[in-house]
């Protein structure tokens, strides 16, 4: 594997854990409303919920419609 490769892959690892951990906040009494308001966000900066998606290629509308609905 080349070291862009390398990378890549260790930069999608990253926002992976950033959105399961966003999912897991979504549990805590006390991070659940902020949790909602980044989901929700219609940003779409590198570290906003859209962008996080766009990274992975993820559709971000059925992924906030099926987080927030709690099929994680």
């Amino acid at each position: 594997m080349s070291e862009k490769q390398e990378n890549t892959l260790a930069s999608k690892n990253l926002w992976k854990a950033v959105l399961l951990q966003a999912i897991h906040d979504l549990k805590r009494k006390s991070l659940r409303d902020k949790a909602i308001i980044w989901f929700e966000s219609d940003h779409d900066g590198i570290n906003s919920f859209i962008g996080i998606c766009g990274n992975l290629g993820i559709d971000p509308g059925k992924a906030r419609d099926k987080i927030l609905k709690g099929g994680d």
